[in-house]
């Protein structure tokens, strides 16, 4: 492999007649002036005599074409491979046109590949066109995972990718985005299985009911299984956890509400909540206060709410209608329609079971590193977040 073409500081051409270059593969340049750099592959194409080199729109120009027969290249009778390859540091000079180019000792190019160690990062697969550099790996780097490839299992060969957990305290979000059916879902099964492996406590809200890790996989060996059953707990909302209603602030319930109405709690409603809820109100004061307001809307006066309390035999109803007369003139002012939609709103979570519990054993889960895995309908789920 040799460099050919016009060079500079940033990229340069490489050429090779036996092996072709793959992206992202890491290659040594040993420049007579400025000794050994390192580079990678960005762009790589392969040419035989019955493709011209110099066709339109294409990376090849025609210095490259003239040092290739300089340097006794066949174009015509030979495959060529080609790349054109970045430095990872920008060099002092351009590049000597003929420098020999070769594929790295692991030694020469570990700091770039690896930027944590086993015992404190995450090893989540290899990394892309490593596989060149396994032979001169450390041992300890070597046979750690089997990889799951085009629907088969493989043995590891590559330089393992090792995600520095620890730099997230300066970059604390990750995101993984992909059509359905691109690997979302596995790759993040990977990082879970990690995370618990390392006993870091993690919460994940799993809306399609996947994250379960009971199993091992059953068609590899034994030394590559590992059992994650005491180390994660699945927990469905409205069953084991919920949300603590007396624990909620106004603002929380107006979050909480606007959450599970997918964003239809009006301007109104929200002044709905802000009046009628107090602290520490309950599940069951919040909603009788509601509901009297509703009732008192339905009867229509001040007047007609005093007749009815006047038409009781009994000192319970009577006691009642003292109560709604009483909520009625501090809150007989908001508009109707609105207090109906909170007050359907908030029934409707209740009977989804968000409130029938808290977030108790999710703070075991993390107390004990554990993962806790929160299961429930993605509209629950939205709520239950918020909190």
């Amino acid at each position: 492999m040799q460099v050919v073409g016009i060079t500079n500081q940033q990229e340069v051409f490489v050429v090779s007649d036996k092996v072709p270059f793959k992206i992202n593969q890491i290659l040594v340049i040993n420049d007579e002036r400025q000794g050994l750099l390192r580079a990678e592959v960005v762009e790589t194409s392969a040419y035989n005599r019955f493709i011209p080199l110099d066709i339109n729109g294409d990376f090849v120009d025609k210095s490259v074409i003239s040092s290739l027969k300089a340097l006794g290249y066949s174009i015509d009778d030979n495959t060529l491979y080609i790349a054109k390859v970045r430095l990872m540091v920008e060099a002092e000079y351009p590049i000597q046109v003929g420098s020999e180019v070769r594929v790295p000792n692991f030694d020469e190019v570990k700091d770039l590949l690896l930027k944590s160690k086993l015992e404190s990062g995450l090893v989540l697969g290899i990394i892309k066109s490593s596989e060149e550099l396994y032979e001169t790996m450390d041992e300890e780097l070597k046979d750690k995972f089997l990889l799951f490839q085009d629907g088969r299992i493989i043995e590891q060969n590559g330089v393992p990718f090792i995600f520095d957990i620890a730099s997230m305290q300066q970059y604390p979000h990750i995101g993984i985005f992909g059509g359905s059916g691109s690997g979302k879902s596995f790759g993040l099964r990977v990082i879970l299985e990690e995370l618990m492996k390392k006993n870091i406590p993690t919460v994940v809200l799993d809306p399609h009911f996947e994250m379960n890790f009971k199993e091992n996989q059953k068609d590899v060996d034994a030394k590559y299984q590992y059992d994650f059953k005491d180390r994660f707990e699945c927990l469905e909302i409205g069953k084991a956890v919920g949300v603590k209603f007396d624990n909620l602030t106004t603002r929380d319930l107006i979050n909480l509400i606007g959450a599970a109405s997918a964003g239809t709690l009006t301007d109104s409603m929200t002044n709905v909540i802000e009046q009628v809820h107090k602290n520490r109100d309950t599940y069951f004061s919040f909603e009788r206060r509601l509901s009297l307001l509703k009732e008192a809307f339905e009867i229509g006066s001040e007047k007609k709410i005093q007749d009815r309390k006047a038409k009781c035999d009994d000192d319970m109803d009577a006691s009642r209608f003292d109560e709604m007369l009483e909520v009625y003139r501090e809150f007989g002012s908001l508009p109707p329609q609105s207090v109906n939609g909170v007050l359907w709103r908030l029934q409707r979570l209740y009977k989804d079971g968000i409130f029938t519990n808290d977030i108790t054993r999710v703070e075991k889960c993390l107390k004990e590193g554990k993962l806790a895995v929160v299961q429930g309908p993605i509209k629950l789920l939205n709520v239950f977040q918020l909190t």
